[in-house]
């Protein structure tokens, strides 16, 4: 037994030999790494984001989307002019993540944060998108396939 006990303590000293000291410092550092690279990228992403939005946002309204539309339904102006507002309001969102992206914030701290407030800007960013919808259906009905 005592035999038995010394082959196995040997064999797991030779399994401990055979992985190089060097592999897993390695692969821990890798560990390391990757949340900083998705932290990287994620803030990347928010970046171009808020570029992609700040330029369609300003195609709109350069484009007369709107008082076109108005035109034609003056009755939606308020809702027109709500909407034209909260691109501000989702542009100001996307810069204060950018910001926090520059910030130092300890690590669980920031990293909740920014979850907290990307949530509120792609929710706002969802309604956004329905209300512009349903605005655009209400400047330019369609027929209404519930009647017969």
């Amino acid at each position: 037994m005592a035999d038995q006990q010394s082959l196995d303590d040997s064999n797991v000293v030779c399994e401990l030999r055979e992985v190089p000291a060097r592999q897993v410092v390695a692969e821990i550092s890798s560990i390391f790494r990757e949340p900083t690279d998705a932290m990287i990228e994620l803030c990347e992403r928010i970046d171009w984001l808020a570029d992609q939005l700040a330029r369609r946002f300003a195609s709109e309204e350069q484009s007369g989307r709107y008082d076109d539309a108005l035109c034609h339904a003056p009755w939606l102006t308020a809702r027109a002019q709500e909407l034209q507002q909260q691109h501000q309001q989702l542009i100001d969102l996307l810069n204060g993540l950018r910001q926090l992206c520059q910030s130092s914030d300890g690590l669980v701290a920031w990293w909740q944060r920014l979850r907290e407030d990307f949530s509120e800007f792609a929710e706002l960013l969802e309604e956004h998108e329905a209300a512009e919808n349903n605005l655009l259906d209400d400047m330019h009905p369609g027929p209404s396939w519930s009647q017969d």
